[in-house]
């Protein structure tokens, strides 16, 4: 059994796991980590591109040293939340006059075109001039005269559409995640991932019967949102409102301190709600109100008016997700429903992650336990 570095990149924490990942295992199990931390970004750590760089340097460190110890494990796992990269889904349609042959040599060359235009779009926006580095250049999906195919053998068609899903980050910043997990663990096989991928390929095979979903991504600071079509990745979207806004709202309109305003709403999430916290519950309501007004045009940007999900997965960083789910099954997302229908919303990190695990406790919070399947997943296949 093989120990195996995580490391979180989060929007407002970075965390670290060592765990054993045994390959042998059921699907959908995750062995209890040996050890685990989180560290907080400082409020000042996006002041500007040095900083972010410098604290994210010296935080992965820290997480490191915390967890690892004299351990040196044989593979680390490195996942990007959504301030750290830019994805896109991308659609390529084929139709020519004449029949043609659909072979992966043809799929990578469009691939590679399609790479070559998102860097040029991506490269430079943000902060300050940056340089790209392609991380993901995935093909999720594949149809050849509209009947989808799970691999490209050469068949003459017609018509074919490859969807694929291109993740790239700052180059420089890149480098010093390499150059920290190398001083430390010298030559060492790493895998830098997006969450966004990695939670699409962990999701779409444990929902193998539900082809449409919308993924709802909640962390500190931002919220992400992942549409899949058909078991194809088509959309996705970002915007800052997470965990920490709500609190801040909250704290603010109380004249409160953050840490009470949390320890308080961790009290909401439970059946019998103390009578004392009614004030509490409706501004809690009218700021989760706000950030659903958010998701939904958010979820509209992306979806426009002809998608109607089978369901939304919500996954969240602790407890507080409750809260988030109960909004969206009290206040159906329209952009998402369309109809008199309201999707089921799975609380990951509570029941599903509960049945995905087949009872063995995992702790740590839902975002953690997808890496892990994820990690699982791609162990499993070599």
């Amino acid at each position: 059994m093989s120990l195996i570095l995580i490391l979180d990149l989060g929007s407002t924490s970075i965390g670290a796991t060592l765990g054993p990942l045994d390959t042998k295992a059921s699907p959908g199990t995750c062995l209890t980590p040996l050890a685990t931390t989180r560290l907080p970004l400082s409020p000042n750590a996006k002041a500007s591109p040095e900083q972010f760089k410098h604290e994210v340097s010296q935080i992965l460190e820290e997480v490191m040293q915390t967890v690892l110890g004299s351990i040196k494990p044989v593979e680390v796992f490195c996942f990007l939340s959504s301030i750290y990269y830019v994805g896109v889904p991308r659609t390529i349609k084929l139709q020519e006059d004449k029949p043609f042959a659909f072979t992966p040599k043809l799929i990578k060359k469009l691939v590679d075109e399609e790479v070559t235009v998102v860097k040029e779009e991506f490269t430079g926006r943000g902060w300050t001039p940056w340089l790209m580095e392609v991380l993901e250049r995935e093909v999720v999906h594949l149809t050849a005269n509209a009947y989808p195919l799970t691999e490209a053998r050469g068949e003459i068609v017609n018509s074919a559409t490859i969807n694929t899903f291109i993740a790239g980050a700052d180059q420089d910043l890149l480098e010093i995640i390499r150059q920290v997990i190398c001083r430390r663990l010298n030559t060492i096989p790493l895998n830098i991932r997006s969450f966004a991928s990695a939670s699409f390929v962990v999701m779409r095979d444990l929902l193998p019967q539900t082809p449409s979903f919308v993924m709802v991504d909640i962390s500190g600071a931002t919220t992400d949102v992942l549409v899949v079509s058909q078991g194809a990745l088509a959309g996705i979207g970002s915007f800052p409102y997470g965990y920490q806004n709500i609190i801040k709202q909250l704290a603010d309109t109380a004249q409160s301190i953050p840490v009470d305003i949390e320890t308080k709403l961790m009290l909401l999430t439970k059946d019998n709600v103390p009578p004392t916290l009614r004030s509490l519950i409706t501004n809690t309501e009218l700021a989760l109100n706000n950030w659903r007004l958010e998701l939904e045009k958010t979820s509209h940007d992306i979806l426009g008016n002809l998608f109607l999900p089978d369901e939304i997965v919500l996954i969240g960083e602790n407890d507080l997700t409750r809260l988030f789910a109960r909004t969206l099954k009290r206040l159906p997302l329209t952009a998402l429903t369309l109809s008199s229908r309201a999707p089921v919303v799975y609380e990951v990190g509570d029941r599903l992650i509960s049945q995905l695990c087949q009872g063995v406790p995992v702790p740590g919070d839902s975002f953690l336990l997808l890496e892990t399947l994820f990690c699982h997943k791609m162990k499993s296949l070599t």
